[in-house]
């Protein structure tokens, strides 16, 4: 999970950080806001983009999220596959 967080905060968050200097927020809650925003765009975006993701054979769910929900499989059709996957995606 720590994985996943990492990357929505490269594509992301560092996107908000830098358009919050340019609208001249301060750091404290300029850096608070991007990190919010970016997370909840970027976790939207992946799941939005499941099923496409899943047809080029990527899956950007960590593994031990699914482990912890019950998806067994591990390949992207499989997890689609797997009725767990709705309580993995919710938390």
């Amino acid at each position: 999970r720590d994985e996943l967080l990492q990357y929505c905060d490269r594509v992301a968050c560092a996107v908000g950080r830098l358009s919050c200097r340019i609208f001249g927020l301060g750091a404290e809650i300029g850096d608070r806001l991007a990190a919010a925003l970016g997370l909840a765009l970027q976790l939207t975006n992946i799941l939005r983009d499941l099923d496409e993701d899943a047809a080029r054979d990527r899956l950007y769910l960590p593994d031990d999220l699914l482990a912890d929900h019950g998806v067994a499989a591990r390949d992207p059709q499989g997890v689609l596959a797997d009725a767990n996957l709705t309580a993995a995606v919710a938390e």
